[in-house]
């Protein structure tokens, strides 16, 4: 659970729009990471861990579907998580932890995909 709630932070952090990213803050605040101001998260992943975030993040920004009538995201395919754990020698657990952060961020898009549709 307590590994599932870093990778929790991580998702929030890679979703939220207008984050800066580590080169982007350098450039506009001359700082070097970690930066005072920064909202990525500091806890270190496990090495299992840090690949599934890493396979999720991928799997999310090459492969996501979404429903055509209104562009609402869907859930990652299942068959694409267990193909690329398959590809990575990852275990069952890696296969559960990336389904977690695709729930988490499923919802979290979702919610700012009806904000944005109420407010048109």
């Amino acid at each position: 659970v307590h590994r599932r709630k870093k990778l929790t932070r991580w998702a929030e952090w890679h979703l939220k729009p207008n984050r800066l990213d580590c080169a982007k803050c350098h450039d506009l605040y001359d700082q070097h990471p970690p930066c005072p101001q920064c909202e990525k998260p500091t806890e270190e992943l496990t090495p299992e861990g840090a690949m599934a975030y890493r396979i999720w993040r991928t799997l999310h920004e090459h492969d996501r579907p979404y429903w055509q009538a209104d562009g609402m995201p869907l859930p990652l395919p299942l068959a694409s998580i267990r193909g690329a754990v398959e590809d990575y020698g990852l275990s069952h657990e890696a296969r559960e932890l990336i389904i977690a952060l695709d729930d988490v961020s499923v919802s979290m898009i979702q919610k700012e995909h009806a904000q944005k549709t109420k407010s048109k």
